[in-house]
């Protein structure tokens, strides 16, 4: 298992939590992002914002992970955004198609205001 793979999950409110996501997400480590979700979502979170800002690296196992992830969360009648700042991680989205499948923004700012009762859900 890779040593720069890190990951924190921050509890923003009663149903609310950030998942901080560092290093690369693979093959060996998208497993423990899928537990992690689980567990978060065992806890009551509806509203899940996975931040990739420190991730150097995504590949086609850990974008199944966030789908899959996304669809769990909308199972408890909650959603699920993605902080994907680095133009080199986004573009893996973006040439799998998996842009059109999830929400993705630029920072933890605007998709704590997406997942808001009052936000827009949409992609910024």
């Amino acid at each position: 298992m890779k040593a720069d793979f890190a990951l924190t999950p921050v509890r923003v409110s009663a149903k609310a939590y950030v998942l901080e996501v560092g290093g690369e997400l693979d093959l060996y480590t998208a497993p423990r992002l899928s537990s992690q979700v689980g567990e978060i979502i065992a806890l009551g979170a509806t509203r899940l914002v996975v931040d990739l800002t420190e991730t150097t690296f995504v590949d086609s196992t850990a974008l199944h992970v966030l789908l899959d992830a996304k669809k769990r969360i909308l199972a408890e009648g909650g959603d699920l955004v993605v902080v994907c700042p680095s133009p080199h991680v986004r573009r893996i989205f973006e040439v799998t198609g998996v842009d059109g499948l999830l929400q993705l923004c630029r920072s933890v700012e605007v998709a704590n205001e997406m997942l808001s009762p009052e936000g827009s859900m949409h992609a910024a």
